[in-house]
């Protein structure tokens, strides 16, 4: 089978070679029937070709797929305004002359991911500002959605706002780290009212597929698409077929259930590549409906499917001949404890919410599993450490993590209050652990405890200290000084609860406190957690500082904007301020922030490297270039934010 794949592959690639033009363009067909397009119209549009080029970035890499991409982004580029919008019509089609379209959003964003997707250098931050203002041009209000067309003067022609092209642009915007909830709720009551049709798409699939990149709601999706699957296990024809098998795939759907969609894709396979079918709807001709299409874009479409339908088929058979069942009976065992079961119906149904998401956000599942993880790296295994201790210290970690959660939101000042009960009950079924499950390991239960008192202390320092008011838009700075952070050390504190189950691991291994073995790990885990907060503080300072919560970066971010006399009063109007705060944080503070991270990131891999006790570092390790990466990541974009603002 795998080499069957491998030669439709190459052979199919051979086909859009032959078919690329030597512009790097590709041929549009247009079409009066939506699966038959033996009697089509020509046309070149960069729509089509930039479907194409985002569609060959999930392909495994060859130089022939290089050459074709490269080619398509020359000719990609050389299609764009200078305000970086796009048209249906390639500039030298003679339609554009003679069925003129103005530039839309839906070209301009698919054009947008293509090359971003090839090479996010390309979008320098002078490029990211010209392209918001294309956004905030034609937005209903502020975070979208966003009406298609870019024309000046308001027409009913021109004047929709269509659902598939609020996808493209949201899937561009989640490639910046940048989440509407305006857009994201506009897709939610659509999905709810199944109301996904579109003036330019004639089916749901292109949609579904579009939305299925990003949209976090996948089982939504899903179950629309399962829904109109027929009996024979696909979806109308070829292209529909792909795009609902990448649809499901870029969910969690398993892919032993699409074996029979992957089979008929296969059979319809003919000479190299798989025929044209109507993916969007074209201009009409002499008042007869058209469809855009080519067997270019269904072969694209196809040799994606089957890809990544291989690829996720051979994760899970690796994933079943390896270790990993034995890391799935643990994680089943934990999750199973009588520890969730909660004493009411209403409590029952929100503690199953509040688990079902902290899990679905902890996609390495390090909350259950980090004393599995931790204990798996060691390099000695003393029979005092049972496969039950492992399993309770699982359970520990998700009840500390779900406790702890509702109460920092509480201190937040964002607090829940129906959740509050639950929280205590979380709290008190972990002190039970360690009260009881370990009273054999009188060090385990002491240091629990010390445990939960500086993580009481580091709340109680920080709601004292760390805390401004805010009042109809102004923060008050009257008679008060900026917190010294001192070594950072108060950062960790509030979170030291995460490293609970591998600390206390080495003490039921017969380690003290005071030893080497211990040391290291605790101060590993010290320098991981201000590393960590530090990282979330930067992504977070613009909200903390509108409620007034002056963490270390807004405490860093207030010191520098009074040395300039950005802040010359003791009441700051926090919206008149904030555009230069941004010039400030992205001029100055983050690289002071990421000098921090990576002294820390530093600081915790030596501390890691010192241990004689762990011979497989490398989950550990893991933690760490989560924020490394960051950190160099945010030193990447600085460059392009700064160009962003200097033009936008």
């Amino acid at each position: 089978m795998q080499d069957n794949y491998k030669k439709i592959i190459q052979n199919s690639i051979a086909y859009l070679i032959n078919q690329q033009l030597p512009d790097g363009s590709f041929e549009s067909f247009s079409s009066k029937e939506i699966d038959n397009f033996s009697d089509a119209h020509i046309y070149h549009t960069n729509f089509i070709t930039a479907i194409i080029l985002e569609t060959l970035s999930y392909l495994q890499e060859t130089p022939e797929l290089q050459k074709i991409k490269k080619k398509n982004v020359e000719f990609l580029l050389s299609q764009k305004n200078e305000d970086w919008s796009w048209n249906y019509w390639s500039k030298n089609a003679k339609e554009s002359k003679t069925m003129p379209y103005p530039n839309d959003l839906d070209d301009t964003f698919c054009a947008l991911n293509a090359l971003y997707m090839y090479d996010k250098e390309i979008l320098t931050g002078s490029a990211l500002a010209k392209i918001i203002k294309l956004l905030t041009f034609v937005e209903i209000k502020e975070g979208g959605p966003y009406k298609t067309w870019l024309v000046q003067k308001k027409t009913v022609r021109w004047d929709d706002v269509d659902i598939v092209v609020n996808s493209n642009i949201a899937y561009f915007l989640s490639m910046q780290e940048t989440i509407l909830p305006n857009l994201q709720l506009f897709f939610k009551k659509s999905l709810q009212k199944k109301d996904i049709r579109s003036p330019y798409y004639p089916s749901m699939y292109p949609f579904l597929y579009f939305l299925s990149r990003f949209y976090p709601e996948k089982k939504s999706i899903e179950g629309i698409l399962l829904s109109a699957q027929n009996k024979n296990e696909y979806w109308e024809n070829p292209l529909y077929t792909a795009l609902a098998v990448l649809a499901l795939l870029n969910g969690e759907f398993p892919p032993q259930k699409l074996r029979k969609s992957i089979a008929y894709l296969l059979e319809a396979q003919k000479n190299n590549h798989w025929q044209a079918y109507a993916f969007c709807i074209d201009p009409m001709r002499n008042g007869q409906r058209h469809y855009a299409g080519s067997s270019v874009l269904t072969t694209i479409f196809c040799l994606a499917a089957l890809q990544r339908y291989q690829h996720q088929l051979n994760k899970v058979q690796i994933f079943e001949k390896s270790g990993d069942i034995k890391k799935e009976r643990y994680l089943q065992k934990i999750l199973s404890g009588k520890e969730f079961q909660l004493p009411d119906k209403d409590l029952a149904k929100q503690g199953k919410i509040l688990l079902e998401k902290t899990l679905s956000k902890d996609k390495t599942q390090q909350i259950p599993l980090m004393p599995y993880y931790f204990f798996s790296s060691l390099k000695s295994k003393k029979q005092t450490i049972k496969n039950s201790d492992i399993v309770l210290l699982g359970r520990a970690n998700v009840l500390g993590w779900l406790a702890y959660t509702i109460y920092d939101d509480f201190l937040d000042e964002e607090g829940i209050p129906p959740l509050l009960p639950m929280a205590n009950i979380y709290l008190r079924r972990l002190t039970l652990i360690f009260d009881h499950a370990f009273a054999r390991n009188k060090f385990v239960t002491t240091f629990f405890h010390t445990v939960l008192d500086r993580i009481e202390s580091a709340n109680s320092w920080e709601t004292t200290h760390c805390r401004l008011s805010v009042q109809n838009g102004f923060l008050n700075l009257e008679g008060t000084k900026l917190i010294d952070y001192g070594n950072l050390e108060q950062l960790a504190h509030k979170s030291l609860g995460h490293g609970l189950g591998p600390l206390t691991i080495f003490l039921l291994l017969g380690y003290k406190e005071k030893s080497k073995e211990f040391v290291s790990l605790y101060n590993f885990f010290i320098h991981y957690l201000i590393a960590r907060q530090l990282h979330d503080d930067a992504h977070d300072w613009e909200h903390d500082l509108s409620k007034g919560h002056i963490t270390f970066t807004v405490s860093l971010l207030l010191k520098k904007a009074k040395e300039k006399k950005i802040i010359t009063t003791k009441k700051m109007e926090i919206k008149k301020t904030i555009s230069k705060l941004h010039k400030l944080f992205w001029y100055e503070v983050i690289e002071e922030i990421c000098v921090y991270i990576h002294n820390h990131v530093k600081k915790a891999k030596e501390e890691l490297n010192s241990s004689s006790v762990i011979s497989n570092a490398s989950v550990l390790e893991k933690l760490l270039q989560v924020y490394e990466d960051g950190a160099n990541k945010a030193l990447e974009e600085r460059k392009k934010t700064i160009d962003f603002l200097q033009v936008y």
